[in-house]
């Protein structure tokens, strides 16, 4: 039997229960993390703070539940410091984020 790391990742941090030997679903480990954490991630929907402006496809840093975190924003906007996120998702070590856009 083969052990996958990511699977074995995915059981302890992600909550995923199924064999450790099996294969994600076909597409990009963006997607694969999108679908586990929708489920089973505990920094899904919650908020954070740019720290390092997010430009349009390139990553930069939120400051999210006491700590400094790596992000990126999958929508093709520029995020300057100060703009309020929330947490869609993750790509490994970095957070998917969204802009929280306030009706006014």
């Amino acid at each position: 039997m083969t052990i996958r790391w990511t699977s074995v990742f995915a059981a302890i941090f992600l909550g995923d229960t199924s064999p450790l030997d099996h294969s994600p679903p076909l597409g990009t480990s963006l997607d694969y993390a999108l679908n586990a954490s929708a489920i089973h991630h505990p920094h899904l929907n919650k908020r954070a703070v740019v720290v390092e402006p997010i430009l349009v496809g390139q990553s930069g840093r939120i400051y999210f539940e006491n700590t400094w975190w790596t992000a990126r924003c999958l929508t093709p906007l520029s995020l300057p410091v100060g703009t309020r996120v929330r947490v869609r998702g993750r790509d490994q070590l970095t957070l998917i984020v969204e802009p929280i856009i306030l009706e006014g």
